[in-house]
This record gives C-alpha cells, sequence and structure tokens, in this order.
C-alpha cells in the first residue's frame, strides 16, 4: 500500500516537477549561451570578470523559481484530493491519517529537494569549468543557492498546510502561507545565517510538519 500511495502521489505532481525541471534548466541554459557569446564577442579578459556560477542578473530573480515550485507542489497535493473528494477515502485506509499525510510530505520533500539538488549540480559543473586564476570556484559560493533550496521548504509546509486547514480563503486560511513567506525573507537576510538562522529554520519547519500532522488527525474532511 505504501508503494500505491507514493506511486498516486508521483502521478499526481509529475506535470509540476516536470514543469519546475524545465525551469530549473533555462537560466542554466540562458547562462551558458550568455557565457559563450560574451567570450566570443569581448574575448578571454571579459570570461574572467564573468559569475563562476551563475550571471548575477540571473541571480537576483532565481528565488521564483525554488519558492513558485514549492508553492505550487503543496497546493497540488492538497487541492488536488479536494476537488477530486477523495480525501475521504485517503484517510481511512487501514494505515490510518498519519500515514496518509506523512506519505504526501514525503514525496513533496523528496520531489522538491531531488529538483533542486539537479540545479545544484548544475551551477557546481559551472563553477569547476568556468574557474580561472583570477576567479577561482570556492565552495562558499553555493551558499545561496542551497539557503535558498533550504528555505523554500519552509514555503512548501506552509503551503501544504494552507491547502490542508479548514478555514475560508478569503478569511485567515492564507495566514500559513503569508506567515511562513515573511519568515523566508527573514531567514535569507539574516546575516551569517548558517550560524543563526539553520536551527531556527529547522525547528520553524518541525513545528509545521507537527500542525500538519495534527490538522490531518483532526479534521473533518466529510
Amino acid at each position: 500500500m505504501f508503494k500505491s500511495m507514493m506511486r498516486k502521489e508521483l502521478m499526481e505532481t509529475r506535470a509540476v516537477i516536470f514543469f519546475a525541471g524545465f525551469l530549473f534548466a533555462l537560466p542554466l541554459v540562458i547562462d551558458a549561451v550568455a557565457y559563450h557569446l560574451d567570450g566570443y564577442i569581448a574575448g578571454d579578459y571579459r570570461k574572467m570578470r564573468w559569475s563562476p556560477l551563475l550571471n548575477s542578473e540571473i541571480f537576483q530573480f532565481l528565488w521564483i523559481i525554488p519558492f513558485g515550485f514549492a508553492i505550487l507542489l503543496g497546493f497540488v497535493q492538497t487541492l488536488t484530493d479536494s476537488f477530486q473528494g477523495t480525501w475521504g477515502y485517503l484517510l481511512h485506509l487501514p494505515p490510518g491519517r498519519r500515514w496518509v499525510i506523512s506519505s504526501k510530505l514525503l514525496v513533496g520533500a523528496s520531489a522538491y529537494l531531488a529538483c533542486n539538488g539537479l540545479f545544484l549540480f548544475g551551477c557546481l559543473l559551472n563553477g569547476f569549468s568556468r574557474q580561472t586564476e583570477v576567479h577561482p570556484f570556492q565552495w562558499s559560493m553555493i551558499n545561496p543557492y542551497v539557503q535558498l533550496m533550504l528555505i523554500g521548504l519552509l514555503i512548501y509546509l506552509g503551503t501544504f498546510l494552507t491547502g490542508l486547514r479548514p478555514a475560508r480563503w478569503y478569511a485567515t486560511r492564507l495566514l500559513p502561507l503569508l506567515g511562513c513567506m515573511m519568515l523566508a525573507w527573514m531567514f535569507f537576510a539574516l546575516p551569517q545565517s548558517w550560524v543563526y538562522g539553520l536551527v531556527p529554520l529547522a525547528l520553524v519547519c518541525g513545528l509545521l510538519v507537527g500542525l500538519i500532522l495534527y490538522i490531518g488527525d483532526t479534521r473533518d474532511f466529510a
């Protein structure tokens, strides 16, 4: 039954995953084309000034992809069953409600981390292939990308909680997502976030998981 549940979630979210994969690949392709065209036009001197990972102009808008993916994935996983009326069936399966909700979270978080991980791998390939004596590749360069990936988990959990909780859309239902978005910007702007932000981020994510499981146990889906 566990495999069946995982397969169901993957089938329902595959369109979102493929679309996110396309969006993650797009900045890498655009950056690669611009990098090589810049080299042909301006020569090696211009290449020496190019960012080893991605062009800084692309990075300014990069947060849209992981955050948008997290929001879309969380809503698809929760609202699809609401629209189809399958929550009542799923939550009455023998393993229990907590097992069903946990399976959804596991598939969603794994898909999110896999897409982001492949994107980070592409960035690392850029770093190793473009490094020069003037601008060598350093592991600290990937810190902003890893931060975006981890903070996106907070957005995903906030979206999942928003789609699951029993409230009206025009009242308080969006509060978890809005609150998580505010926290996300705070975590990303926090100085030395690896020192001061990682533990609070993990605690907030753990709290959200607990709330999601609690609502899954207590909500009347009839």
